[in-house]
């Protein structure tokens, strides 16, 4: 379970490091093409909510609702939705 612990920390860690990037691009301080679009900003969203769905379902010390594990997995299949479909 520590595992599932250090992983969604570190997707998180990773998730909050692309969304300052996006943040700059999208305010035009700096160029970086590849965070031009939020693609990656989405596709990192999309994988901690599933990291955190899994560890609420094998972790009940995270998570006080089953619905959380639901609700995270639903998020996620939709901002992996929108990513493959192009909306934004």
């Amino acid at each position: 379970m520590k595992v599932l612990d250090y992983l969604m920390w570190v997707s998180f860690l990773f998730t909050s490091i692309i969304s300052i990037f996006t943040i700059i691009v999208s305010f035009g301080i700096v160029y970086i093409s590849e965070f031009s679009t939020f693609i990656p900003l989405e596709i990192s969203l999309s994988l901690s909510l599933i990291l955190w769905g899994i560890n609420c379902r094998y972790n009940q010390d995270v998570c006080y609702t089953k619905n959380n594990f639901y609700i995270s997995f639903l998020l996620a299949f939709i901002l992996l939705l929108f990513s493959i479909l192009g909306v934004y």
